[in-house]
């Protein structure tokens, strides 16, 4: 038996790797974030015969027992995210943690993931870069969280809703210096869209219109 980590899809179903599709037709069970999201990808390779668990981390000791048993059976099991790689501001961390204290290795496999595409559509210099992935829903937070960064000169990524765009980008508008800033949406979807701007040169309806849909 062996333990996979599977990097899902974050938009286009297409980009699943060969590999991860013959990883998950040969698993017996898949741990997923929501089984109607799992749904959608299982139902797309036509996968069958295979039993999906819904995963969260106050759910890791239950879970693992589930995992060791089908171990000694002899049973392959993938756990993968909503969309892109796991682990990654996404539930597992424990789940893995205690599987290796039990002496299971998980086999990682690589592929999508939405920070990647971000860089590279950001113009910056992404040769080394800082990620800070979903951060407080408080403006005072955001803006103590970020002032410990800036001064890096690195790019900084962080994952945010539509709705919480605005806090972020007021925290650069309201500096003294000028900063330039990459947001991306919809990636690899039909809609994929990104928008460069300097904090100097910022563009109120253009961000409003940019933010109006998508994800």
């Amino acid at each position: 038996m062996s333990f996979y980590i599977v990097s899902t899809p974050i938009g286009n179903l297409d980009d699943l790797s060969v590999r991860a599709e013959k990883v998950l037709r040969e698993s017996s069970i898949i741990l997923c974030e929501k089984k109607q999201r799992a749904l959608k990808l299982v139902s797309h390779l036509g996968l069958k015969n295979l039993r999906l668990i819904s995963y969260h981390d106050d759910k890791v000791d239950s879970i693992l027992q589930k995992v060791l048993e089908n171990n000694k059976a002899g049973k392959n099991i993938s756990l993968i995210s909503d969309a892109g790689t796991h682990l990654i501001s996404d539930p597992g961390n424990s789940l893995i943690k205690k599987l290796i204290h039990e002496g299971i290795e998980p086999i990682a496999i690589p592929g999508p993931t939405s920070i990647i595409p971000a860089l590279l559509l950001s113009a910056f210099d992404i040769s080394k870069f800082i990620y800070l992935g979903f951060m407080s829903k408080s403006k005072a937070k955001i803006q103590t969280e970020l002032e410990l960064y800036l001064d890096t000169n690195l790019p900084v990524i962080i994952l945010t809703s539509m709705n919480d765009i605005k806090k972020i980008v007021d925290i650069f508008l309201n500096k003294n210096e000028i900063f330039n800033l990459s947001i991306s949406k919809e990636l690899t979807k039909k809609n994929e869209k990104t928008f460069r701007f300097q904090s100097n040169q910022f563009d109120k309806a253009k961000l409003k219109d940019f933010i109006s849909k998508g994800e």
